[in-house]
């Protein structure tokens, strides 16, 4: 664990030269000290866990009245409260043995010409907090260049491009290295290539799967609580029956586990884990089918309200659906990429969340960091068509990427049923916004799709402060049809003149998408833009 990863960089400063063998002698002796204290949280972990045992202490009648229960809940409390402090306790102790360690390191090397140190790292400074990211910190910023320099990690500012930069330096062993050691931080990092990301996350995937499965058996032992609870208000007043808070948090767990798990399959299949997070928000991850470093083609879909981790196998299906249509569009020749982004939080619920633009604002920057860090890792600099594609509340975020300061790395935007674009101010009619207010990698007009059933109940929130409605005429985007009474989610039904359409755009075939027929049109001809040949 952390004195492996200590072990590998102290050997790789060794085979620079005497010079930075002061380095590696060091960091020796910071391996030393991180595996003894990793015996020392080991045996008190196992004392943690054997508490149950600890606690049948005599005089206390596990079957007999209130008072020895609570006695009984009195000891435990006690004792969990002992076994904390200690942890804490060594943990501080581990983390002031590898700062003075640090403190010694560092003023060894600055005056070493071959072992050029641009800054100090201390532990608990790390991107993956506490003792991993203090110790995988520290390993990163002391790689070894070819030239036998000390190369630095990138800024939490750098571009992705950047990153990539820095990372296409490093040797394949200290490429590798990195990702051994903190695979949780470079899995997750916009500018690695697609298939380092991927090697990461099959690290960490098998990990959270085994943690999720032990917090649901340690804090669920029985199972699965009684979804609703019953609370009687008094005499003649009645009762509520209200979701209990146990049975929320045992479901969220569960979903959690779900989604990882249908991922964890996904990949004996061919896709591709670029990105995974668990426990941020309702859980993220990013999946692919097919490698987008080396596409010619590949479209990213994201989808929307009450999207989360235990629904991503559904989200999935979706973007396979579309890499079918495209497939089949005829494109001609180059390869197919089909991302599933879930890489942000969308709001959980329709009412009470969706109508609001912070869910999108959040969302925006991961999403254009994500699709610059595609551009940047594309293989050999060269340039593919990426096309995004978002389902309702997510257009309103593609929108918020695309604009507010935002460049968004794509070619093509689709925005399925959508309230809102993500620009404008929809509830003041026509206020002037237009495709040109998207900023994409080329011109936005004529690269803006939109499409909405006219049985769908989503045009009840177009034109909110989402941003204005993306099929309105004065948009500017170009409207296709959708087959008559698609519902919400039927968008992506076997062979739908959306799903076609969508296909067309994804394999860059954008200008053939057909215009509605008259039973898809949005209400008055007068009142959309229909696509070329209307």
């Amino acid at each position: 664990m952390f004195a492996a990863a200590a072990r590998g960089t102290a050997a790789a400063l060794a085979g620079t030269g005497q010079a930075c063998g002061t380095a590696a002698s060091l960091l020796g002796d910071l391996a030393v000290a991180v595996r003894r204290t990793e015996d020392e949280l080991a045996a008190l972990g196992a004392q943690h866990r054997a508490l149950p045992a600890h606690l049948m202490t005599p005089g206390i009648d596990l079957t007999g009245p209130a008072g020895d229960a609570q006695r009984r809940a009195d000891v435990l409390s006690g004792q969990a409260h002992e076994a904390t402090s200690e942890l804490k306790r060594v943990e501080r102790r581990i983390a002031g043995e590898m700062n003075a360690l640090t403190d010694r390191l560092v003023p060894r090397l600055a005056g070493l010409p071959s072992c050029a140190l641009v800054r100090k790292i201390h532990p608990g400074t790390g991107g993956g907090g506490g003792l991993a990211g203090a110790l995988s910190t520290l390993t990163a910023a002391l790689l070894v260049g070819p030239d036998g320099a000390l190369t630095p990690v990138p800024d939490p500012t750098a571009s992705p491009g950047a990153v990539h930069r820095w990372w296409t330096g490093l040797t394949t062993a200290q490429r590798d290295a990195l990702v051994r050691a903190d695979p949780r931080h470079w899995g997750n990092l916009d500018g690695i290539p697609v298939l380092d990301r991927d090697l990461a996350n099959r690290i960490v995937l098998p990990q959270e799967i085994r943690d999720l499965r032990a917090e649901l058996q340690q804090r669920f032992p029985e199972g699965e609580p009684g979804r609703y609870r019953t609370t009687y208000l008094g005499y003649g007043t009645g009762e509520v029956r209200t979701e209990n808070p146990a049975w929320t948090a045992w479901d969220d767990l569960n979903q959690r586990l779900a989604g990882a798990a249908s991922i964890d399959q996904r990949l004996h299949h061919g896709y591709l884990l670029i990105g995974f997070q668990p426990y941020a928000g309702s859980g993220r991850a990013i999946v692919s089918q097919g490698d987008p470093d080396t596409a010619a083609h590949t479209s990213i879909f994201v989808p929307g309200t009450t999207a989360r981790l235990g629904s991503i196998d559904g989200d999935i299906e979706r973007s396979d659906v579309m890499g079918g249509s495209a497939s089949r569009s005829g494109a001609g020749s180059g390869t197919f990429a089909h991302v599933t982004w879930l890489g942000y939080d969308a709001p959980p619920t329709v009412l009470g969340d969706a109508p609001h633009l912070g869910w999108a604002e959040k969302g925006a920057p991961l999403l254009d960091g994500f699709a610059s860090g595609l551009r940047a890792t594309h293989a050999a600099g060269g340039r593919s068509h990426v096309t995004v594609v978002g389902h309702s509340y997510a257009a309103t975020v593609i929108g918020q990427a695309a604009s507010h300061g935002h460049r968004l790395e794509v070619d093509d935007v689709l925005m399925v049923a959508a309230a809102g674009a993500g620009v404008g101010h929809g509830w003041l009619g026509d206020d002037g916004t237009t495709v040109d207010d998207l900023h994409l990698s080329g011109p936005s007009r004529g690269h803006v799709y939109a499409t909405r059933s006219r049985s769908d109940p989503i045009r009840w929130a177009n034109d909110t402060h989402l941003g204005v409605d993306p099929t309105r005429a004065t948009f500017g985007a170009t409207v296709f049809g959708a087959s008559p009474g698609t519902t919400h989610d039927g968008y992506w039904k076997d062979d739908t003149a959306a799903l076609r359409s969508m296909g067309l755009v994804i394999a860059g075939r954008g200008p053939d998408v057909p215009p509605p027929t008259d039973d898809q049109r949005l209400g008055d001809p007068a009142d959309v833009t229909f696509a070329p040949g209307s």
